[in-house]
């Protein structure tokens, strides 16, 4: 059985990384933490990439960000852009699906044997709840739909701007436009 690669995006070092990270590569063997620092955490069984390396799609979305959100901008960003560099390496390294997780989420288990089990025909898998809000924070994806994302957020930026600063005008309450709200929109388009 080939290890699907588990892919944990993360700026900082934040003590709940490592165990988040720690907690990975007890029962999984391919686990990637893009991070700032190719050499992060030396001692864990992880390969450790720099972001910096995977951000030409980052530096292109970046004149196209507005911020919609009672979040800081820099999370809000973050949190978007982290798809765009997830794209890049997966598709530099010829990976053709993955499990990408937040980085406060703990593994316990062997993500390829859930994966063969439960969705190995499957585009992506996005996380869900009854008011159908969406979460990448513990999905698959395969690089075509991940790709299709990605692009898909560049045309909501450049096609929806309008839109929600409109709505974000009007809107009183906490959180705003966020990975989370293109992750919904493109799952239910």
């Amino acid at each position: 059985m080939n290890e699907l690669p588990i892919i944990i995006f993360h700026i900082g070092n934040q003590p709940y990384v490592r165990s988040c990270l720690e907690h990975a590569s007890i029962n999984n063997k391919n686990i990637i933490n893009i991070n700032e620092n190719d050499n992060m955490f030396p001692d864990l069984p992880i390969k450790c990439v720099s972001y910096h390396n995977y951000n030409k799609l980052m530096n292109n979305f970046n004149p196209l960000y507005k911020h919609f959100s009672t979040n800081s901008p820099q999370l809000e960003f973050i949190c978007i852009i982290r798809w765009m560099c997830i794209y890049e390496y997966m598709k530099s390294n010829n990976i053709t699906k993955a499990f990408i997780c937040d980085s406060d989420i703990l593994i316990y288990d062997n993500i390829s044997k859930m994966t063969d089990t439960y969705f190995e025909n499957k585009n992506f898998m996005l996380c869900s709840s009854g008011s159908k809000n969406t979460s990448g924070s513990a999905s698959f994806w395969n690089i075509k739909s991940l790709n299709k994302f990605v692009s898909f957020i560049f045309t909501f930026y450049t096609t929806q701007a309008t839109k929600m600063e409109e709505w974000y005008k009007s809107y009183n309450e906490p959180g705003g436009v966020c990975d989370m709200t293109l992750l919904y929109y493109f799952s239910h388009v």
